[in-house]
């Protein structure tokens, strides 16, 4: 699927792939902790597939689609949205 990527003020990422998305800073706080909105609940079984990455260790997730985590030693922003497309596209497959 088509994957649009925008950036809001230097500050914001949106991803968009099909009708889903996800929004999130492009940095962490000071503590390195930051927080993820997809479109969608959140399930253990897809914050697995985000940890199963080993660049951000899944505090917290939410029913409805907040994904609280914290950056690792290899996180960028371009690997955070490698992880995040591939895990829209996992969603937008499901029946």
């Amino acid at each position: 699927m088509k994957k649009d990527i925008t950036i809001i003020k230097d500050t914001i990422v949106l991803i968009v792939v099909g009708e889903n998305f996800v929004t999130f800073p492009r940095y962490t706080d000071e503590n390195g902790f930051a927080k993820a909105k997809f479109s969608f609940p959140l399930s253990g079984q897809l914050a697995d597939r985000i940890e199963s990455s080993k660049i951000v260790k899944v505090e917290k997730i939410s029913g409805n689609g907040v994904l609280r985590y914290r950056r690792l030693e290899f996180y960028t922003t371009e690997r955070i949205i490698e992880v995040f497309t591939e895990v829209l596209n996992f969603y937008n497959q499901k029946p």
